[in-house]
């Protein structure tokens, strides 16, 4: 199936934008895209856009003059765009619409997802209405070191949220603190301040008193958590932060609680930049976490289907090495999280925990985050 459009396709497309004015969606190599309204801009000529020039460098700030910007619309719901170089006259921009117009790509497609899922959102799992859930490859699933993949852009524009939901705040800078995650990017957990015998969790994530340091470790706070981007190559961690004490000491069990929490703070802070490909489709939920006790679900634009306190069936498709396993569970939304960043667009996401899931299933998914034996 071929994406391109052209000949009298091509034609009963634009003469539907010509009729209609739809919006316009433009972008160019250093400006995201921005929706512009059929107010700001105008057809006088076949294969010709029209738009004023103060509107133009407005709508796209960072635009290098004869350097090729990429314009969208839709028709009969589906995203259609072309690729162009604006002609300079003298009031404004004209946008030459080429002989070849495309198709978007709809990521929603069938693809190799590691997880998908079935959310029946009417409560009842047969002849139910479902929401598709996919697993995106920015939020990792199946390691629990959530720490490891977050960059630094990504950690200065959740700061707000971090503390708001996960309790935790990035530190001031520290040479001695730095020191501690020079070889290994473990968390320093520091109950009653001195390094403890053992590993309090299911996996390697914190230091104990069998690792040596060669600094005094009084800085103040039981947990420092390394930042650190493995997707692209960091070993070193580019920031530290701490859980904020609440209480005398911070148990593992917060701790897990506030790292579970990272992907939710990366998901709401990101900017929505991709455009919509089919207009008002539902959107898919992401899956951003999951492990054997919930799973957490974001959405990144609309109306999200469910309501905190409510209960709802899952199935979730897991990808093996041969073929797939399906778990199905019951799952209790016990928080959501709503936020409105730059674009002014809201995405959502909620915390699901399980209240029925089958026990040798709970032992696949832990077994299969922690890569560890099921006790």
């Amino acid at each position: 199936m071929t994406n391109k459009i052209l000949g009298v396709e091509r034609d009963v497309v634009l003469m539907s934008l010509y009729s209609y004015h739809t919006n316009l969606i433009l972008s160019s190599k250093d400006d995201k895209p921005k929706i512009i309204s059929p107010q700001n801009f105008s057809i006088p000529a076949q294969n010709l856009i029209f738009i004023s020039k103060n509107f133009f460098l407005s709508t796209l700030p960072n635009y290098e003059e004869n350097t090729e910007i990429t314009v969208c619309f839709f028709y009969q719901g589906r995203g259609i765009f072309f690729k162009t170089v604006p002609k300079t006259a003298t009031t404004g921009y004209g946008l030459i619409i080429p002989q070849i117009l495309y198709k978007q790509h709809d990521k929603n497609q069938k693809q190799d997802y590691q997880v998908t899922g079935k959310l029946f959102y009417t409560g009842k799992e047969e002849k139910g209405r479902f929401l598709s859930c996919f697993s995106n490859s920015k939020y990792p699933l199946f390691t629990p070191f959530l720490w490891q993949y977050f960059s630094e852009a990504e950690l200065f524009a959740s700061a707000k949220l971090l503390f708001e939901i996960a309790r935790v705040e990035i530190c001031s800078k520290d040479a001695d603190l730095e020191k501690c995650f020079t070889s290994q990017q473990k968390i320093l957990y520091l109950p009653e301040g001195k390094l403890p015998n053992k590993v309090y969790f299911p996996y390697e994530a914190t230091f104990t008193s069998q690792d040596s340091f060669d600094v005094y470790m009084d800085f103040g706070k039981e947990v420092y958590i390394p930042i650190l981007d493995k997707s692209k190559g960091e070993k070193i961690p580019h920031s530290i932060c701490n859980i904020v004490q609440d209480s005398v000491t911070i148990s593992p069990l917060e701790i897990e609680d506030s790292v579970s929490s990272f992907p939710i703070c990366r998901f709401l802070a990101a900017d929505n930049e991709e455009v919509e490909i089919i207009q008002g489709r539902a959107a898919p939920l992401e899956i951003l976490y999951i492990n054997d006790g919930m799973v957490i679900l974001g959405l990144k634009q609309g109306d999200f289907p469910l309501q905190r306190g409510n209960e709802y069936p899952l199935s979730l498709f897991i990808n093996l090495p041969i073929g797939k396993r399906e778990v199905f569970l019951t799952v209790f939304v016990s928080r959501v999280f709503e936020y409105s960043g730059n674009n002014n667009k809201t995405r959502t996401a909620a915390v699901c925990r399980y209240t029925s899931i089958k026990e040798e299933d709970r032992r696949f998914l832990f077994e299969k985050l922690y890569n560890s034996r099921y006790m």
